[in-house]
């Protein structure tokens, strides 16, 4: 989530975005004026996967940029979906913690 408002930040404040793949992780690089007025890595696979996809050859400018930037909030539910179905489809991920189930309150329901 913190990656997510990083890069809207980012967004925000520049014209251009250029991104590199280093280590598994994608480095970004936000441009304003031609000066580099931000990064930021990024190591979520499927905000990487929905980035790469936004620009062409490490670039991302011009439509396709104000694009991203003005429909940020469709992109960011885009994600963060992605990730939820991620974690559903592998169960050992997921915890689910259920409610707490008190008798005594039930018995005293019940008396009363």
């Amino acid at each position: 989530m913190n990656e997510l408002i990083k890069l809207q930040q980012g967004l925000r404040n520049s014209n251009a975005m250029v991104y590199k793949m280093q280590q598994n992780k994608l480095a970004c690089s936000f441009i304003k004026g031609g000066i580099v007025i931000d990064s930021l890595l990024i190591e979520d696979k499927i905000l990487i996967s929905a980035l790469t996809k936004k620009g062409v050859n490490g670039i991302l400018e011009g439509r396709s940029f104000e694009t991203l930037k003005n429909t940020y909030d469709m992109f960011s539910l885009h994600v963060k979906s992605q990730r939820l179905f991620q974690q559903l489809k592998n169960p050992a991920v997921v915890e689910l913690n259920p409610v707490p189930v008190y008798k005594e309150v039930y018995r005293e329901n019940a008396v009363a």
